[in-house]
């Protein structure tokens, strides 16, 4: 794929041997430097040649991003999709648009690779919104000091440093712990052990909670200078989650601040002393639908039978920018593509991906003047789509 960028033909294609030394190149000027430990491992650990699409003038990759694979829990059911992570330009190549098409041509390449879905997490909001990658994660951001958390005492367990041997344990806590979530990474083995190399490289800490055989709780954490950061904390229920919360209070006299984040829903921030000031709500992770009709066939239906006319508007894929028939077929979404037309409800695709992912409802979309349609359509689609508790914990 080819695109004019100011006075230059930018050239988009996957990137191949003799770019490595680029791509590297392109990490180290707006990432981690050569020497960090996170970029040699992400390099020699984690990196694959195929998965990266450069934007390209003559010869010279200018532009560059990843789409590292995952899996995801939508709707329940296991979607794979790339995660865009290391979108990075040489400085003299920017603000010519060459990005913007960089990420226009990763539609149509995750789209060739059967990739439905895709999830970004912004550096510039600004940038990729027009772009209709929208938020459709948020959590809650805890800085504590250590006092904070002194009425946490009394859970069950025993905490222990964890080893690669408990892979099959923090799985077990990571599921129940997500049992009511959605939108999460359905890990594999690989995922874990990923994690775990990642996460320790740099100092960091793994502790499992277990009570008597059976694994309740565990955090990945790290102390830096007087913080300590909790990377990832999971339990099976409250009594699990207190012994966590007690286990960071056991070092007051080590750190002056505690941090971590949570699922919206988590209500740690009732039990606090002064909680103003030290619970925030932070905008994470964006998602994309890459293609309607992937994404939505054999979504589960619910609510009426009737169908549904989706009228989806997406400027960057031509495929996406029609109207959609949504109908039931054996307890299951089926999707017919039909060109041009109306329909009975009408939005953009970042609109649209935001009710996939269950972030907002067809009535707070509405609301905003970004959904708009007949009432009764509008009724099926939202019964369709209700509202979800979203997590996510991967960085790259």
């Amino acid at each position: 794929m080819q695109k004019r960028s100011g006075v230059t033909t930018v050239e988009y294609r996957m990137a191949g041997p003799a770019d490595q030394a680029a791509i590297q190149w392109l990490w180290d000027y707006c990432f981690e430097r050569e020497s960090d430990p996170f970029y040699q491992w992400y390099f020699s650990q984690y990196y694959a040649l195929d998965r990266v699409l450069g934007g390209y003038d003559g010869d010279q990759m200018d532009c560059c991003l990843h789409l590292n694979p995952y899996t995801l829990e939508l709707r329940g059911r296991a979607v794979p999709v790339s995660y865009i992570v290391g979108v990075a330009t040489r400085p003299e190549a920017r603000r010519g648009g060459a990005v913007r098409g960089l990420l226009q041509a990763s539609l149509g390449e995750m789209r060739r690779r059967e990739i439905a879905v895709s999830i970004l997490m912004p550096s510039a909001v600004g940038f990729y919104r027009p772009l209709h990658w929208e938020f459709c994660y948020h959590r809650l951001v805890y800085k504590l000091s250590p006092m904070d958390l002194k009425g946490f005492q009394g859970g069950p367990g025993r905490m222990r440093p964890a080893t690669m041997d408990d892979f099959g344990r923090m799985q077990a806590i990571y599921r129940t712990f997500l049992a009511e979530k959605h939108g999460y990474v359905l890990r594999s083995f690989a995922n874990w052990q990923q994690l775990f190399e990642e996460h320790t490289l740099g100092g960091g800490r793994i502790y499992i909670l277990e009570e008597g055989a059976a694994p309740i709780g565990y955090l990945f954490y790290a102390l830096q200078g007087s913080t300590l950061v909790v990377r990832e904390m999971a339990f099976v229920d409250g009594a699990a989650q207190t012994s966590l919360l007690q286990f960071l209070h056991n070092h007051r006299s080590q750190v002056e601040h505690i941090e971590w984040n949570a699922a919206i829903d988590d209500d740690v921030l009732f039990s606090l002393p002064n909680p103003k000031g030290q619970v925030l709500l932070e905008p994470m992770m964006t998602g994309r639908i890459v293609d309607v009709a992937a994404a939505f066939t054999g979504l589960p239906w619910s609510g009426s039978t009737a169908p549904i006319r989706l009228r989806v508007d997406d400027p960057l894929a031509p495929w996406n920018d029609q109207l959609f028939l949504l109908e039931e077929q054996d307890g299951c979404v089926t999707v017919t593509p039909c060109g041009e037309g109306t329909g009975d409800v009408r939005c953009s695709i970042g609109a649209l991906t935001q009710l996939l992912f269950g972030r907002l409802s067809v009535e707070e979309l509405h609301r905003a003047g970004r959904c708009q349609g007949e009432a009764i359509a509008m009724a099926a689609l939202s019964t369709l789509l209700p509202p979800m508790i979203n997590y996510i914990n991967e960085y790259y």
